[in-house]
């Protein structure tokens, strides 16, 4: 039986591409106990059906598989939560790999692990034939601040996980590992650890390029200013202890800003180039996101354009610091959309903006979505969020929002197949469980207070960390296979909007 209820509402079919858009959530009544609501992470299988990873309010992971055409549905789960796969966390990342198994790698908040499973496909997810999952140790061991960053990448059935380890001194330095996909115990394929040169180095996100020889990473440096630059390492993710020689290193940085949960999309799909979008916490008043695109994805430093946006002036009077942001994806014809996390204010409203920009850096659109349960409930938590694009350019976005059930408030899952055209806006809510206990807004209302201000932004190549990665030793601890069941329903109710 399908795990937890998923109610999905029809936003409406585009004139321009013949598809059909929708809104829908996934969560359990809150009157259940551990209600899996938390945390998403998504992508897309081959047949651009919606893989998403959640947890329970108690850090246990559960996957299920919802149908990505126009009329969705749980078309498989697994079974319950993974009673032992603890601390799932908001790094925590699922990627469907080539040969169409499952890898899920997430960081732990304490303890220094970093935790990695194997399923067998999107319409199986037991355990894939032969493997154990388990996790290994980073070097430091510390309570790590992670929840910003996101934990994995793969490609051509590879998988890296990756982090920053965190000493009781309030030392950081990145960690690295080449997941192992098979067989049932022993160290990793390959692990890195950095060397901490100079200042700590905050970690927020991994890519391999388009050649799937260069891992990528990206950090924030940890120099004790508000203003600090944003920095990258890379190198080939099949040497084992790369050093100085063997780690390039880039820099990025803008006079008087400091920076927030940085994402590098070095596989775009479209390009050889990297894509960078950046959240400005410092100074409040550009409160906003700066987006890049790089000439290569193996020079961040080098840069074709970059663009900066914020809603309303001073943006410190209209909106919070942005929270997580989406690494950028492109569609077909090179499109950059970005997407993240924000409470605008002036009125108070917790959503999420979702802008593209065309790929010279000609801004295009800015939208906003979010839900809120009874009585204007919103969710105000800090949660991921995710955005892919399908083969026949839609956008699917998972995030976190505000429901009502039982009568009590809580968060849900809130997930999207949007146009990228930005149509098909609207100021009334759609009600996927027929009444106001989940209104879901798509709207075209960054007017007024909330219009964008859009301009060049002010990333420059800076100077270079001298970080680099060496081998390190990473034996591993299985995990256990338990499955615990719940007796929840899957509901889907359709109502034309």
């Amino acid at each position: 039986m399908p795990l937890g209820s998923f109610k999905a509402s029809i936003l409406g079919a585009s004139a321009a591409t013949g598809e059909t858009y929708w809104a829908g959530l996934w969560y359990q009544e809150r009157s259940s106990g551990d209600y899996i609501t938390l945390k998403p992470s998504h992508d897309l299988d081959a047949s651009g059906n919606i893989v998403v990873v959640a947890c329970d309010n108690s850090n246990n992971p559960t996957g299920f598989t919802i149908d990505g055409g126009s009329t969705p549905s749980v078309i498989a789960d697994s079974g319950g939560y993974f009673a032992s796969f603890p601390n799932w966390n908001g790094n925590g990342t699922v990627k469907v790999r080539a040969d169409g198994k499952l890898a899920l790698g997430w960081v732990a908040y304490a303890g220094g692990h970093m935790y990695y499973s194997l399923h067998t496909s999107s319409s199986d997810w037991s355990i894939a034939s032969g493997f154990t999952p388990y996790y290994t140790t980073n070097s430091y061991t510390g309570s790590a601040a992670l929840f910003y960053s996101r934990a994995m990448d793969s490609w051509d059935n590879e998988d890296f996980v990756g982090c920053h380890g965190y000493n009781n001194f309030g030392y950081y330095e990145p960690d690295i590992f080449k997941a192992r996909s098979s067989g049932t115990s022993g160290n990793v394929t390959l692990k890195w650890e950095g060397n901490r040169a100079g200042n700590d180095e905050s970690y927020y996100d991994i890519s391999l390029n388009s050649n799937s020889d260069m891992l990528w990473t990206t950090y924030h440096e940890a120099n004790g200013s508000a203003i600090h630059p944003i920095q990258f390492l890379g190198f080939d993710k099949d040497t084992s202890s790369p050093g100085d020689a063997g780690t390039t290193k880039k820099t990025l940085e803008a006079s008087g800003y400091g920076f927030h949960n940085s994402r590098y999309t070095a596989r775009s799909g479209y390009d050889t180039a990297g894509y960078l979008v950046s959240a400005f916490q410092w100074p409040n008043s550009a409160y906003g996101i700066t987006v890049a695109k790089a000439t290569s994805a193996d020079d961040p430093e080098t840069l074709a354009w970059v663009r900066k946006i914020q809603f309303g002036t001073p943006a410190y009077t209209y909106s919070d610091s942005p929270r997580h942001c989406a690494q950028p994806v492109l569609d077909s014809a090179g499109n950059v959309y970005v997407a993240y996390r924000v409470k605008l204010l002036s009125p108070t409203k917790q959503c999420y903006i979702i802008a593209s920009w065309e790929n010279d850096g000609t801004f295009r659109w800015a939208r906003t979505l979010m839900s809120e349960g009874s009585s204007n409930y919103q969710y105000t938590g800090e949660q991921p969020v995710v955005l892919t694009i399908t083969d026949n350019d839609s956008l699917v976005f998972t995030g976190i929002t505000g429901i009502t059930t039982s009568g009590t408030d809580h968060p849900a899952v809130l997930i999207a197949r949007l146009p990228t055209d930005g149509s098909l806006t609207s100021s009334s809510p759609i009600q996927p469980r027929g009444d106001s206990t989940a209104n879901i807004y798509w709207m075209n209302d960054l007017t007024g207070n909330w219009a964008p201000i859009e301009a060049a932004g002010n990333l420059v190549a800076g100077s270079d960390t001298g970080e680099f990665f060496n081998a390190a030793i990473g034996s591993t601890t299985n995990l256990g296979t338990s499955t615990t069941s719940n007796t929840r329903s899957f509901v889907q109710a359709e109502v034309t909007g």
